[in-house]
C-alpha cells in the first residue's frame, strides 16, 4: 500500500483505513475455509494450552506484534511519514528477529538481503517502465485518439 500510495499520490492512511474491513473479511473467510477443510480431511486437533503457558507464549510474541503498532502508530500520530514508518518497522523487525528471536545468523541475513535487493530491483524496474509508458501515453494523447476512434468523431491532430 505504501508503494502504491507513493506512485499514485494517494493517502497511505486512507489506504490502510480502506484495507481494514476487506482484510478482516478475508481473514474470517480464510479461517472458515481452513476449519472446513480440516474437518473434512480429519486433521488432528492440537492440544489446549493452559492459561499460564498461553500467557507465556503471548508475552514472547509481543515484540513481533509491536511491529504493527509501531508502523500504524507512527503513521497515524504524524510523527513520521509513511515511508519512514515502513523503514522504522522493518528495522525493528530485523532487530528482534536477529537479537530477540535468534531467527537467523549472518549467512541467512546475507541471503535475506540478496532476496530483498532482487525484489526491489524488479519492482523498481516495473515502476520505471510504468512511469515511462504513462508519459508516452500522455504525450501522444493516446486516450483522446482511442476515444475518438470509438466514438467516430475525428479530431485534427495537434
Amino acid at each position: 500500500m505504501i508503494i502504491y500510495a507513493m506512485i499514485s499520490g494517494t493517502s497511505v492512511g486512507a489506504l490502510f483505513m480502506g484495507g481494514i474491513v476487506p482484510g478482516l473479511i478475508l481473514g474470517v473467510v480464510m479461517m472458515v475455509y481452513v476449519g472446513v477443510v480440516s474437518i473434512r480431511r480429519n486433521y488432528p486437533m492440537g492440544h489446549r494450552l493452559p492459561a499460564k503457558e498461553f500467557l507465556k507464549k503471548a508475552l514472547r510474541s509481543a515484540p513481533a506484534l509491536a511491529t504493527v503498532v509501531i508502523l500504524l502508530g507512527a503513521i497515524y500520530t504524524g510523527v513520521v511519514t509513511p515511508t519512514e514508518a515502513g523503514a522504522i518497522a522493518a528495522t525493528w523487525a530485523l532487530i528482534i528477529s536477529v537479537f530477540f528471536y535468534r531467527a537467523f545468523g549472518p549467512k541467512e541475513f546475507l541471503e535475506v538481503m540478496k532476496n530483498t535487493v532482487k525484489s526491489i530491483g524488479v519492482l523498481s524496474f516495473m515502476i520505471g517502465a510504468a512511469y515511462t509508458f504513462s508519459y508516452i501515453v500522455a504525450i501522444e494523447k493516446i486516450p483522446a485518439l482511442v476515444a475518438d476512434a470509438m466514438l467516430g468523431s475525428p479530431r485534427a491532430p495537434g
